[in-house]
């Protein structure tokens, strides 16, 4: 088998807690805890925790802007070639979400990020997209595709920067 068939089967886990506290009808103020491993991108464990501001850009009947200005700490804990690295950084988390409704059975949602190390803005940074598409097909059941593309400026050696993923699923709801 492939080296690279063998890698499309490893584990990887994600969890994502967010506390988002309205100012006002402009401002949210986010905090946020997430954790991660994955193994295609050689991280054993990474830990973020963030906090700042969100901006509503447009808010009406059928699609919505936000924009996120946030402070992150990373942990990080990367398979090397031969040893394990740990990296211990301070980011910018800035993002732009659309949520878009055209019809009651359609929605899209695109979030984008923009993640610089502040001590190397030009050199070491992360973007990365994530698209939803939601189709209702009933009362409870959707069809559910979901796209994914990251760009790291600066990953583990031998993981390339640009990687990418679609997911296409049935979503029930309880």
């Amino acid at each position: 088998m492939s080296p690279m068939l063998t890698k499309i089967f490893v584990n990887n886990g994600f969890g994502h807690l967010r506390y988002n506290l309205k100012i006002n009808s402009v401002i949210t103020w986010e905090a946020f805890l997430q954790s991660q491993f994955n193994k295609v991108q050689e991280v054993r464990f990474r830990q973020l925790t963030g906090t700042g501001p969100r901006f509503r850009v447009v808010q009406k009947d059928s699609i919505q802007l936000f924009f996120g200005l946030l402070y992150m700490y990373e942990y990080e804990e990367t398979s090397g070639q031969v040893e394990i690295v740990y990296n211990r950084d301070h980011r910018l988390s800035n993002y732009l979400s659309l949520g878009f409704q055209p019809t009651a059975y359609l929605s899209i949602n695109h979030i984008s990020y923009f993640q610089p190390n502040l001590r190397d803005f030009n050199n070491d940074f992360r973007i990365s997209s994530e698209t939803t598409l939601d189709v209702q097909l009933s009362a409870k059941l959707s069809l559910r595709t979901y796209f994914q593309l990251v760009y790291d400026e600066k990953p583990p050696i031998g993981v390339p920067r640009t990687m990418y993923s679609l997911t296409n699923g049935l979503s029930w709801r309880f």
